[in-house]
């Protein structure tokens, strides 16, 4: 008997744990679902820069006094996505960061590059004549090069000067000669403008070089004439020819009959030499005290 009731009490205390334990499993709260993950981030996006390129140079030279200028670098830009985050050249214009600094091939022309993706470009003044000198400006970061040219001034009508500006030659002549001083590029006209005695001029003359001309022997008074190289002009002086003391006179000797007469002697001397003219003979009469090559004394 005593077994028997022990069973059945430890089957009864079993039924009991199990009733209890499944009225406390069908008393728990329901439990919500699990969420689902996150999605991922889109990554940011960028505006896209590339070929950056400048114009090939300037169209017109600059004058001898020098100038300024600018030229503008030009560049593609990829906009980003409107509708994504863009971190990074969302605009064109920052697109100018990656413009580096200007510099020359040469130190007569000078580049400096601006903030607004500019650049601006200046030359000094250039006195070469019949000259022109050439330099580039570069751009780092920017392919190519701009090319910018000067040239120097022309030639003037006439040289800077003629040394000596005057000649004198003497009464025997010869050949003579002046200097045109000027740039050597530069050449100019040589004539005779008056003075036939004057021949043989150089007809033409660059800078540095010399005009040659030749000079007629003078028998006379002094003589002046004219060269011009260009539009200057050589006063060219000959001296007179040199007068004897004693002159060469035709006829150089007078016979009179008895009678009243007159007669007249040659001075056969240049007209620039003068004599006085005077006798030993009271019976004598004469034209004048004084007589010029040329002229006649009456007696």
């Amino acid at each position: 008997m005593r077994t028997r009731a022990w069973l059945r009490r430890v089957v009864a205390a079993a039924c009991l744990a199990v009733l209890t334990a499944s009225g406390a499993a069908q008393a728990q709260p329901p439990q919500p679902p699990t969420p689902p993950p996150d999605p991922e981030p889109e990554p940011p996006v960028v505006g896209v820069c590339s070929n950056f390129r400048m114009p090939a140079g300037r169209t017109n030279p600059f004058s001898p006094s020098g100038g300024a200028g600018t030229f503008a670098i030009s560049w593609d830009w990829q906009a980003p996505d409107p509708n994504k985050r863009c971190v990074g050249n969302c605009t064109s214009n920052a697109c100018r960061d990656y413009i580096g600094n200007a510099s020359t091939s040469d130190g007569w022309l000078s580049a400096t590059k601006r903030s607004n993706g500019t650049v601006r470009y200046e030359a000094g003044t250039f006195d070469q004549v019949n000259e022109t000198r050439t330099a580039t400006v570069s751009v780092s970061g920017v392919p190519g090069t701009f090319e910018v040219k000067q040239d120097g001034p022309g030639c003037k009508n006439s040289p800077d000067s003629v040394t000596p500006s005057s000649v004198t030659v003497s009464a025997a002549g010869g050949q003579a000669s002046v200097t045109a001083n000027g740039p050597d590029a530069c050449s100019w006209e040589a004539r005779r403008v008056s003075g036939n005695w004057i021949s043989s001029v150089s007809p033409s003359v660059s800078g540095g070089g010399t005009v040659t001309f030749r000079v007629d022997r003078n028998d006379g008074a002094e003589r002046s004439g004219t060269v011009r190289i260009g539009n200057r002009s050589v006063t060219v002086t000959q001296r007179a020819a040199s007068c004897p003391s004693s002159p060469s006179v035709s006829p150089t000797s007078l016979s009179f009959g008895s009678g009243s007469d007159s007669k007249s002697v040659t001075v056969n001397e240049g007209s620039h030499c003068s004599y006085s003219v005077g006798d030993n003979r009271g019976w004598i009469t004469r034209s004048g005290s004084t007589v010029s090559g040329g002229g006649s004394v009456t007696v």
